[in-house]
Formats: C-alpha cells, sequence, structure tokens
C-alpha cells in the first residue's frame, strides 16, 4: 500500500497528537497531560488511549495541586493565600476542562473544584497585598510607591474597597510618578516636540508639563527640567544617476515577392532609453538637556539626528518612437520631478520621535 505525500503528512500529525497526551503523563506533567487528552476526546470521544491518559493522569494532577495548596497554607509565604487561590484556579480550569467534553466525564464523573474555598481567601489575599503596600509605601522612594500602586491594585480586584487601599493606590501612583517640566527652542518651526512629548506623557508614572503650564501651577515642583532644543534641518543636492540602454528591434515594413511568394519585409529600429533615478536626503537634529533642579546637576544629554530619504525616477527617450515599450515611453512623458520637501521634513520628524521616544522612555522610567 502506497501513502500520497499529503495523506502521510496528515497521519503523522494525527499520531502525534494521539501520543501527546500520553508523553506529557510519562514525563509527569500530568495537567498538561489531562488538558491534552481532553482535547482528542473533543476531536475522538472514542479514542481509548486519550480516556486511558485521562483516567490516570487527572487524580495525580489533583492530588499534586491539592499538596501544594496544603503547602502554601501552612508556608510562612508573605502571600500565601494569593498564591493558594492561584493554584485553586489551576484546580477549578481543571474542572472546566473535563466539564466541557462529553466523553471525559464518562471517565471522570464527578470532577473537583474549589469554587467555594476561594471566596474566604480572598479577603485574606487582600490583607497580605494591602500590608505590603503599606510596607512599600513608608519606604518612601519612588520605585517602593510603584511597587505599592500595584499591591493596593491586586487588593482592590481581591476585595473591592477593602479599608482604605483604594485612596492608597492613588497616593502611591502620585508618589511613584515623576514629574518633568519642558520647554523647547525652535529653530525655524521645522518641528516640534509634540509627538514624542504625547507619547511619553502616555507613559505609566510619569507625567510631562510645558513650561509655559507649569508657571501657572503656582509653588508645584517638579522632579527633573527638560530642554528640548530644535535645531538644524537642511536637504542635501539631489543625487541624479544615470543607466543607457541601447534598444534595437525590426519592424515589419511590406512585403516582397520571392519565386512567386509574398514574404515580409523587415526594418531594423534604435533608439536609447536612459533610465533617470533622483534622491534627496534630509536631516534635522534635537538636543535634549535635562537637569535636577534640587542640584542643579545634568542628568542627561544627547543629540539626537533625524533623517529622510526621497525617491523618484523618470525617463529619456530618443531614437524611433516604436523600439519602445508602453512604460518606457510613459517615462519619457514624465517631467523631471521636483523633490517633495513636505514629505522629507515628515520622515526627518519621525525618525527623531522614534529616536528620542526609544531613548527617553529608557531613562525616565529608570531615572
Amino acid at each position: 500500500m502506497k501513502f500520497r505525500p499529503l495523506l502521510f503528512a496528515v497521519f503523522i500529525v494525527v499520531l502525534s497528537s494521539c501520543s501527546s497526551g500520553k508523553k506529557a503523563y510519562e514525563k509527569g506533567d500530568y495537567y498538561g497531560a489531562v488538558v491534552k487528552s481532553v482535547n482528542r476526546l473533543k476531536q475522538k470521544p472514542d479514542h481509548s488511549k486519550s480516556k486511558e491518559t485521562l483516567k490516570g493522569a487527572y487524580p495525580l494532577a489533583l492530588q499534586s495541586l491539592e499538596q501544594e495548596a496544603q503547602n502554601m497554607l501552612a508556608s510562612n509565604e508573605m502571600f500565601k493565600s494569593r498564591n493558594t487561590i492561584n493554584i485553586y484556579n489551576r484546580v477549578n480550569e481543571l474542572y472546566e476542562v473535563v466539564k466541557s467534553s462529553p466523553a471525559a466525564l464518562t471517565v471522570i464523573k464527578s470532577p473537583k473544584n474549589y469554587y467555594s474555598e476561594i471566596g474566604p481567601l480572598k479577603e485574606k489575599a487582600s490583607e497580605e497585598l494591602y500590608g505590603a503596600g503599606i510596607t512599600a509605601m513608608m519606604k518612601a522612594t519612588r520605585r517602593d510607591s510603584r511597587e505599592a500602586y500595584f499591591y493596593f491594585k491586586e487588593c482592590e480586584g481581591y476585595t473591592p474597597r477593602y479599608k482604605e487601599a483604594l485612596e492608597m493606590m492613588t497616593q502611591s501612583e502620585r508618589d511613584g510618578t515623576l514629574t518633568v517640566m519642558y520647554e523647547e527652542s525652535a529653530y525655524n518651526n521645522w518641528t516640534s516636540s509634540g509627538n514624542f512629548i504625547r507619547q511619553l506623557d502616555e507613559i505609566q508614572f510619569i507625567e510631562l508639563v510645558n513650561k509655559n503650564i507649569a508657571v501657572t501651577q503656582m509653588g508645584r515642583k517638579f522632579d527633573l527640567n527638560m530642554l528640548v532644543s530644535i535645531q538644524n534641518y537642511s536637504e542635501k543636492k539631489p543625487v541624479i544617476t544615470k543607466k543607457e540602454y541601447e534598444l534595437i528591434d525590426s519592424v515589419k515594413v511590406g512585403e516582397k515577392v520571392v519565386n512567386k511568394v509574398k514574404v515580409p519585409t523587415y526594418q531594423t529600429i534604435r533608439g536609447k532609453y536612459i533610465e533617470n533615478k533622483i534622491t534627496v536626503e534630509s536631516e534635522g537634529t534635537i538636543s535634549i538637556v535635562i537637569v535636577d533642579p534640587k542640584t542643579g546637576n545634568k542628568v542627561f544629554s544627547d543629540d539626537f539626528r533625524g533623517t529622510g530619504i526621497w525617491k523618484d525616477t523618470w525617463g529619456t527617450c530618443s531614437g524611433d518612437q516604436r523600439v519602445f515599450s508602453k512604460s518606457q515611453k510613459d517615462a519619457c512623458a514624465t517631467s523631471t520631478p521636483r523633490p517633495d520637501s513636505q514629505a522629507l521634513r515628515k520622515q526627518a520628524m519621525e525618525d527623531l520621535d522614534k529616536q528620542v521616544y526609544s531613548r527617553l522612555s529608557g531613562f525616565l522610567k529608570n531615572y
């Protein structure tokens, strides 16, 4: 018997999927063995090997997770209630997986869940997280305040309105936010820092305020002052390259009689096609200096160079017009293109935005 290549490939895939649950079981991955076996039974409810694997893997997966939960509850782990909830959730996931397959339910008739046990643990988990948040806040550093924010946020997820977790979350986010007052000086108004400033301001724990607005916020102090100097912009001279093509063809011009037989006569035609390419590059620069207002020290200084490139082509035709293709004729009918200064400026701006955002986002996040 011969297999066609496609049928043979399908056979191999099916064979592999049949044994994947068993392989997971043999490796001690009982959780994975249950999931893979059930998925196989959804495709083929009478698959005996999957039923056999499921029958052996489910009790072992359940036993392993229950033992892990008991050990966690008996430990001195800081977040043992939260961690136990996560373990119970894995038991519940197996419960839902088995329940999703009628064939699997013929093997595991009463899958176990821990939904009712999770409820009482949620308040304990909130207590753990709330305490960790308070401890982090008391360290009074920006980094610890950010850590506290996520503790309080997770606390609220388990028990909404737990103590003052919501208020503490708001306060820790405020304490963890780096505030930056910025101003910019422009050269010939060729660009603006608006794009990368807006992107940076969207990052959590970073707030940028324009100096013009900052002066109206009497008494407010900022962590950093940033000067954005938008400097030179220039476009280089166009670079034009040419490539010549000598074209030779023949066309029918009539007929003549040879030995009383009409035969076509041809004429050789010639032409020259020149492919012209024009390239223009642009360049713009921005200088950024960041100072710590408390010490007056310069903490960041860098120059950025953004570039753009514009290209176009046109053709030059000479000689017999019949020798040229339609595309060549169209190219020759095009006048010499003029550089698109607007596109060149936009490209240089976008390149600068990308560079500045990449560099500053990392610096400000870790400052």
